[in-house]
């Protein structure tokens, strides 16, 4: 071992003392000095104890405060001084007011400072503070409900950077949040710095905006927000500490959108943003391969007045490189949807409506939605042409132009809804332009109408209609529309074909508690009876309560279709329906009770099918024989033994009127306790009977039969009495009315069957 290195042995464990000893010593001077240095800012510095370091003397758990400055404590974990630098490991910020208020202590702070920072001589004469690993929390920053957070935050020279990075940002106000990664602040130099540039590898903002009112309005409903506003006032906040040409540039920027129950994704993409003649501009660009078109959205919010305007332009994309997540707003294989866009928007200096005008073209769209349909529909090819204004709170919709086209359909609108007043209005112009009839087949796909899928027809059909309802004056209530149908059903699958009725089939219905259950039915089958086996009242009472004009229509009521609109729309919620005795075939025969837009496309192309397949007796025939008339009680046959032990030839006319009246809620009975019908829905009965007569479905003499007697439950033998009361009632319209019950016999499930 040479001697140096001997003398290094001996020396450095001595110095290493030494320094820690001069160190200790030196703590109190150090002490004394940082507070010192902290008052001269008007500032009170307490450190917990002083430690001696081989860089220098560490204070730590120190805590910061300034009385001009109330709102602000600070606290360090440790702070390292050295001979020419000051770093701040572990420090956090707490700021307990609103940044108005705070800019206000600031001022105060700066205007009674004794003396300004010194600038430097040169590079070397003067002492950095670095800030290692800091974080602030800013609740209420604007406001109740609002929050300020950054993480890992990193500053090399407090005073002399002009840069600062942050791990995590996160930024919270009562209808939106913005949360960012590896932020970068970079400011100007001066007295008065300000912001240059922002950058961030990854910023998510996530919006709500509030219920579009669906439902009725409320007689007082609080103001709405206003959007434009707000915006514009978030829009000065964010950029009021920017320089005029400072820029915001994030690579991967997200926003999430909330509404009603449904959440839209855009994004990650490019993010850029600068300032330009008093309005901030934004670019939101998706990452995409290179050679592939994407959709760009270009927004221009003012920092004052003016509109909001955004424009959504490109494509064709998928919506999964758009930042659309499975599930959003319903759509399901959001990776194989390709989307095209030429969308204008412009959100009104009232801050109350919002303008759109664009065309959008969706490719192999995916929806999965109760409303819809059970499953999810797969490959719909959808375009859309619309232009008009929204008000933002949902209550009035103006559409100067709206073309769908699903395939070669299209459908068009026109027209307004205004609810912003007591009384709703709505004037509405609709139509589908003249389209063959194949051609309306081949745009369902097959997801969505599984049971006519295969089917092939011939002809045209075509819809021209207007709606016009005010209520505050019901009177001027007009309802047209001329719908030219000429389809032909050329071809059906096997499992649609009516030649299967004319033997026994199986088909599904649903038990006392509403699950499925396969059900055999057909001539031979127990129960079973033909037309010519059942009483010629009953064809009369199904007619009085569910089709007054079965006879005479081709499977549509347009006249019944015509008082649903105008009952529906008086009640505002669905009251009366339309449904005619071919379309309840279609659903008994081929459909679910699920009410979705599936089941009432088969069942208008089912009906057609029917009344071109069947002659009306032999519809009639079908129905009786598959209709519930109670709890697993299929058929007129099994309902007349059920309910009165005989055979349907041998039906009274009060007894035929009682098995059609609760069609439309089969599980709900209307017995009392001794069997016989109640009060109420005898003289229910009774109006049915005299519409009956007036539509000459039966005779003067049949009816005052009739008029005599009592319903019985158990009884094939009607109680005989005198007449009851007078009554009339529209044909066609009886099963809406709702007259008294008595106490139930026999079953009264939890709920009705709905239909």
């Amino acid at each position: 071992m040479t001697a140096r290195r001997r003398l290094l042995l001996l020396v450095l464990p001595l110095g290493v003392c030494l320094l820690a000893a001069a160190a200790l010593a030196f703590a109190p001077f150090v002490r004394h000095q940082a507070q010192d240095r902290a008052q001269r800012y008007g500032l009170v510095l307490h450190a917990e104890s002083v430690l001696p370091s081989l860089l220098g003397v560490r204070l730590a758990n120190v805590t910061l405060s300034c009385p001009h400055i109330p709102s602000l404590s600070v606290h360090a974990d440790s702070i390292l001084v050295g001979s020419s630098s000051i770093t701040v490991q572990g420090g956090s910020a707490t700021i307990q007011t609103d940044y108005q208020s705070f800019a206000r202590e600031l001022q105060v702070w700066r205007d009674n400072l004794p003396t300004r920072p010194e600038a430097p001589s040169s590079p070397g004469s003067r002492t950095t503070i670095a800030l290692d690993s800091g974080s602030l929390s800013w609740p209420n920053f604007d406001g109740a409900g609002s929050s300020l957070s950054l993480g890992d935050v990193r500053v090399d020279d407090l005073f002399g950077a002009r840069a600062v990075s942050a791990g995590r940002v996160e930024l919270r106000h009562a209808t939106a949040s913005v949360q960012g990664e590896a932020v970068r602040l970079a400011w100007s130099a001066g007295e008065s710095p300000r912001i240059q540039s922002l950058t961030g590898q990854h910023i998510r903002a996530e919006v709500t905006l509030g219920a579009s009112g669906g439902g009725p309005v409320p007689e007082k409903a609080s103001p709405p927000m206003d959007l434009r506003r707000t915006v514009a006032r978030l829009a000065s906040i964010a950029w009021a500490p920017m320089t005029p040409d400072g820029k915001v540039e994030v690579d991967a920027f997200e926003v999430l959108v909330h509404h009603d129950g449904e959440q839209i994704n855009i994004g990650p993409g490019i993010l850029a943003v600068q300032h330009s003649e008093g309005a901030i501009l934004l670019d939101l660009a998706p990452r995409v391969e290179a050679g592939v078109t994407g959709i760009t959205f270009r927004g221009s919010v003012p920092m004052a007045d003016g509109p909001v305007i955004l424009d959504v332009v490109g494509g064709p994309i998928s919506l999964a490189t758009l930042g659309v997540q499975e599930g959003n707003m319903g759509l399901v294989n959001v990776q194989g949807v390709v989307l095209t866009s030429d969308a204008h928007l412009k959100l009104h200096p009232d801050g109350k409506n919002l303008s759109f005008d664009g065309t959008f073209l969706a490719k192999n769209v995916g929806v999965s939605h109760p409303r819809v349909a059970p499953g999810s529909v797969l490959g719909l090819e959808l375009a859309a042409k619309l232009r008009g204004q929204v008000s933002l709170d949902g209550r009035v919709l103006r559409l100067d132009e709206g073309q769908v086209d699903v395939g070669k359909v299209q459908l068009q609108l026109r027209g307004t809804v205004d609810r912003s007043r007591d009384k709703a209005r709505v004037d509405v112009h609709f139509g589908i332009p003249l389209v063959a009839c194949q051609s309306f087949l081949d745009a369902l796909p097959s997801s969505l109408v599984p049971v006519v899928h295969g089917m092939t027809a011939a002809g045209t059909l075509s819809l021209a209609g207007h709606l016009l309802w005010d209520e505050a004056n019901e009177k001027d209530f007009h309802f047209e529309y001329a719908a030219g149908n000429d389809c032909r059903i050329t071809s059906v699958p096997p499992s649609v074909d009516v030649r299967t009725f004319r033997s026994s089939f199986k088909r599904r219905a649903y038990d006392a508690k509403g699950n499925p259950v396969e059900v055999e039915a057909g001539p031979g089958t127990p129960g079973w009876v033909g037309r010519d086996g059942v009483n010629h009242f009953m064809e009369a009472a199904v007619m009085t309560c569910e089709d007054g004009r079965f006879r005479r229509h081709r499977g549509f009521d347009h006249e019944a279709i015509h008082n649903s609109v105008r009952e529906n729309l008086r009640a505002r919620k669905f009251l009366r329906g339309a449904s005619t005795i071919s379309m309840q075939l279609a659903k008994n025969l081929y459909l679910g009770r699920e009410k979705t837009i599936s089941r009432k496309l088969q069942e208008l192309i089912l009906t057609t099918y029917l009344e071109q397949a069947l002659t009306k007796d032999q519809i009639m025939e079908l129905y009786l024989n598959v209709v519930e008339f109670g709890p697993m009680t299929f058929g007129i046959g099994n309902a007349s033994s059920r309910y009165f032990n005989k055979h349907p030839a041998s039906l009274s006319l009060g007894q035929s009127m009682y098995l059609a009246s609760i069609l439309p809620a089969p599980s709900r009975q209307h017995f009392g306790k001794d069997g016989k019908v109640t009060d109420g829905w005898m003289r229910y009965l009774y109006k049915l009977m005299r519409i009956a007569a007036k539509m000459r479905w039966v005779s003067e003499v049949e009816l005052d039969y009739g008029l005599g007697e009592w319903v019985v439950y158990g009884s094939p033998d009607p109680i005989r009495l005198t007449p009851g009361p007078e009554g009339e009632q529209e044909p066609g319209e009886a099963k809406d009315l709702e007259p008294e019950d008595g106490e139930p016999f026999g079953w009264k499930p939890e709920q009705a069957p709905t239909y």
